[in-house]
């Protein structure tokens, strides 16, 4: 289990090692990273195309890959790394695999999606994840998300809605705000919403 490190202001030997040394991409730490270790990233990241989560997936065995955002000084306090569509890139995390971990990250201003799969993505957790100002969906899917845990996320300011399609899941203290369209939708097959806020959207919950 390896621990890496990412601040897209680093001018070191951009290896991941620490934070003087850090990956200044995500995409770095997505293509490396593999079950069992931890990313730590603090600032923000402006993409001019999606990070693609596509190469390595969690396990059972060892666990979640995980990617948490920290502050100015390198702590898990809450602080997000937000990664900043600027309204170039469709979206900013796309993937395909499973047991993925994503704690204080903020991700805004995609011409599309915030985060978004084409094919199955099971067991992901997200928490403290923020979706905001997006052109579609702050979570899409093309199928369902399965095995999920959504928990203290916000989903803000988002076109089309909050989340589409989710099944089998937990969504624990989440908040839903002034989407377009959509709260949720989507939401099937012995899912679990809990504690959350609907507000300001045109369907809260479909």
């Amino acid at each position: 289990m390896s621990t890496y490190y990412v601040d897209p202001a680093a001018t070191g030997a951009a290896d991941g090692s620490s934070w003087t040394d850090a990956w200044t991409s995500l995409q770095t730490a997505a293509d490396t990273a593999v079950a069992g270790d931890t990313v730590y990233c603090r600032g923000t990241q402006t993409l001019a195309a999606a990070i693609d989560f596509d190469t390595n997936s969690g396990s059972d065995a060892s666990g979640y890959i995980k990617f948490i955002g920290c502050n100015a000084s390198g702590e898990n306090d809450g602080t997000y790394f937000v990664l900043d569509g600027a309204s170039t890139a469709a979206s900013a995390i796309v993937f395909s695999v499973a047991m993925v971990w994503l704690e204080n990250i903020k991700i805004q201003n995609c011409t599309s999606h915030g985060i978004t799969y084409s094919t199955f993505g099971d067991y992901w957790n997200l928490i403290n994840v923020w979706c905001h100002s997006n052109g579609g969906y702050g979570l899409n899917g093309a199928n369902y998300a399965r095995y999920w845990r959504l928990f203290r996320c916000s989903f803000t300011g988002n076109s089309s809605g909050g989340a589409y399609r989710i099944r089998e899941s937990v969504v624990d203290g989440c908040r839903f705000s002034s989407n377009s369209v959509y709260g949720i939708r989507d939401v099937t097959t012995s899912s679990v919403v809990a504690d959350c806020v609907f507000d300001d959207n045109d369907r809260g919950l479909y």
